[in-house]
């Protein structure tokens, strides 16, 4: 990498996509991009701003290019919105845009949107950098619980849960909090957070038993229920509704 324009061929546009909902590819000069956090189909509903800030060198030339495609992978037919949006370059201050991107293109339902920004500057400096919003997403779920049968309040207890990405791209980074509750029926995430431990990136069809060990907390002995929640830290995963998890055999503190 230098500190030029850099080309870069992601694997959306090599056709073997496994992008997570949205990608940053910046280049070396390029400062952070900062879009708001949403899905493709968010991003279909309604305009989006996206702001960014300026890089180090002074700027003679800003333009912003969005598209959308009709592959989820960004191969095939698109269809260019910075002509009809922007009409040419944008003042070379500007750090925000909002665009609308249509739905369709060439008759075909849009799978993935892309927005590229890129500065040249007063001495022939050049940087640039990416978002993509696809369909392809995540699915994180939890399948299993292991823990104890027992355990005593202020005595530290060792758990595991085994989640698996089910989705069609990389998790990102992502969170288990683990809870208690007083009732065996309860449905994941009730009760008392009592831990959390961070998990990397989970690729397609990638499993981990993902361990954490925590203090029982000073609570009313008997029967409870012990469950455990992912959270992608990075990614908007569409389905939710299989994140968490309860173990099927309570635990019994004493």
């Amino acid at each position: 990498v230098t500190a030029g324009r850099v080309t870069i061929e992601t694997s959306i546009q090599a056709g073997s996509a496994t992008a997570a909902d949205v990608i940053n590819i910046p280049n070396p000069a390029t400062p952070t991009l900062k879009p708001s956090n949403f899905s493709l189909a968010t991003a279909l509903a309604s305009p989006v701003t996206i702001s960014w800030t300026q890089p180090t060198f002074q700027v003679d030339t800003l333009f912003v290019n969005p598209n959308v495609y009709v592959s989820p992978t960004g191969q095939g037919f698109f269809c260019s919105v910075q002509d009809s949006q922007f009409g040419g370059n944008l003042d070379p201050g500007t750090t925000q845009a909002t665009i609308t991107f249509p739905r369709t293109c060439n008759g075909q339902p849009v799978q993935q949107a892309s927005v590229c920004i890129f500065y040249i500057g007063t001495g022939g400096e050049t940087s640039d950098a990416c978002w993509f919003w696809s369909t392809m997403a995540p699915d994180l779920t939890i399948t299993a619980i292991s823990a104890p049968s027992s355990g005593t309040r202020g005595s530290p207890i060792s758990v595991s849960a085994t989640v698996i990405n089910v989705g069609s791209a990389a998790s990102g980074p992502f969170r288990i909090s683990w809870y208690i509750s007083p009732s065996t029926a309860s449905a994941p995430g009730t009760g008392v957070l009592v831990a959390q431990t961070d998990e990397v990136s989970l690729g397609t069809g990638g499993s981990v038993m993902a361990p954490a060990t925590f203090t029982i907390p000073p609570i009313t002995p008997g029967t409870y229920a012990l469950s455990a929640v992912a959270t992608s830290l990075s990614v908007t995963d569409p389905n939710p509704s299989n994140n968490g998890f309860t173990s099927p055999t309570p635990i019994t503190i004493n």
